[in-house]
């Protein structure tokens, strides 16, 4: 992925504005920044509606330790700006249906 990205995008850049993460992948799937409202929303419908599942995933109970509770994280996902963790990440892979390889060391 990192070649296709450096190769089709160069070095992409996304606004600094705590929207990185939509950004990104907006700028991913368009080559601009122009869905990363649309896909943030999505985000939070995503969170909200399918809670159950996201509770149950296999390395929910881990991300305690590295991200806010779920219900701040849906809230979060509804405010342009507010920051993204791993909840959103997750939520996202599954809006855009593209999975997502997640690396958490080992400590």
């Amino acid at each position: 992925m990192t070649n296709y990205v450096n190769d089709v995008y160069g070095n992409p850049i996304t606004t600094g504005d705590g929207n990185c993460l939509h950004n990104a992948i907006s700028i991913l799937l368009l080559g601009n920044e122009s869905l990363a409202t649309l896909l943030r929303y999505l985000t939070c419908i995503q969170l909200v509606k399918n809670m159950d599942a996201y509770m149950n995933h296999l390395i929910s109970n881990d991300l305690y330790f590295v991200s806010s509770d779920y219900d701040e994280a849906c809230f979060d996902a509804s405010i342009s700006g507010a920051f993204s963790n791993t909840w959103h990440l997750l939520a996202l892979s599954d809006v855009i249906m593209c999975p997502n390889k997640k690396h958490i060391p080992k400590c």
